[in-house]
């Protein structure tokens, strides 16, 4: 669900598409691709109720001439009003009747999804004009990073001094314009000062009592597919289960869906996109170009 997707997220990225047209797959598969790679730490990252580093959202720039500092208080705007109807759907889903699509109570327990405080503070805004098929590191896509004004539970304020030497436009005091790597490494260093302060969030020995909750599946499939065999049941998150010492990298199985299924796609969507804008047409064999009308 959109509404717990926003949960144990840091930031929301807010894709600006032009008024007559949308974002390609390329463009949701390379990001998401990149951003899961720059987060992701084999068997050391806590993953349990869909904890990630970033959501996408989706939405069209009122006009293309749009200012940067308006558009930046616009995306502001969306972004409080999300985070209100979030903060409103977990108060009121306990209530809800029991669906089908649902047949146990676990959806009901907003207890470890947590709008997380430097997930309603902060935004990265990216143009979709700004991506470029044929770049492939999407660490260099220019984007606007902006504090939006929401710190309550914050250990202490937010502030660009940090990256102030890699800004490439200050648009106001709040709003930035730098590139997504730097964006990025600006949020995760946010997360481990806010982890430093408050411990991980949600708590990873709480919210694991009963891992088949968190994860949708039960932690046995988990342990075969690393390798256990008769051993007893592991507990506690999964961060705790294989020793890092000895595996040092993803599992096969892990690396193999990656490979197979992930950067395939992002692959296959930039290869359609690239022949689109290259003015050819891809007609399973050879791609031929198009005649002018």
């Amino acid at each position: 669900m959109h509404a717990e997707d926003c949960c144990n997220t840091s930031v929301p990225i807010y894709i600006i598409t032009s008024p007559d047209g949308g974002a390609g797959f390329a463009l949701r598969y390379a990001l998401h691709n990149w951003l899961y790679h720059k987060w992701f730490q084999p068997f050391r990252s806590e993953i349990e109720y869909g904890q990630f580093v970033a959501k996408q959202f989706y939405a069209s720039r009122p006009q293309v001439d749009t200012p940067p500092a308006l558009l930046v208080e616009l995306t502001n705007d969306l972004h409080k009003r999300v985070c209100d109807q979030v903060t409103t759907f977990q108060r009121e889903v306990v209530n809800l009747p029991s669906d089908l699509s649902f047949p146990g109570p676990q959806f009901r327990d907003q207890r470890f999804y947590i709008l997380q405080p430097l997930f309603r503070a902060s935004t990265i805004i990216l143009l979709v004009e700004d991506f470029d098929v044929r770049v492939t590191d999407m660490g260099k896509l220019p984007v606007l990073l902006t504090l939006t004004g929401e710190e309550h539970g914050l250990s202490q304020r937010l502030s660009f001094e940090s990256i102030r030497h890699h800004v490439e436009k200050f648009i106001s005091e709040t709003a930035v314009r730098v590139r997504l790597r730097v964006a990025i490494e600006f949020i995760l260093a946010q997360h481990e000062r806010e982890t430093a302060a408050f411990g991980p969030q949600p708590n990873p020995v709480e919210s694991t009592k009963g891992l088949q909750n968190g994860l949708g599946v039960f932690p046995e499939s988990f342990m075969r597919a690393l390798g256990w065999g008769g051993e007893p049941v592991v507990t506690g998150p999964s961060s705790t289960w294989v020793d890092t010492e000895v595996c040092t990298g993803w599992s096969r199985a892990s690396a193999s869906e990656d490979k197979s299924f992930y950067q395939y796609q992002e692959k296959s969507w930039r290869f359609r996109q690239l022949v689109q804008v290259s003015g050819v047409e891809y007609n399973r064999g050879t791609p031929q170009r198009r005649y002018s009308a």
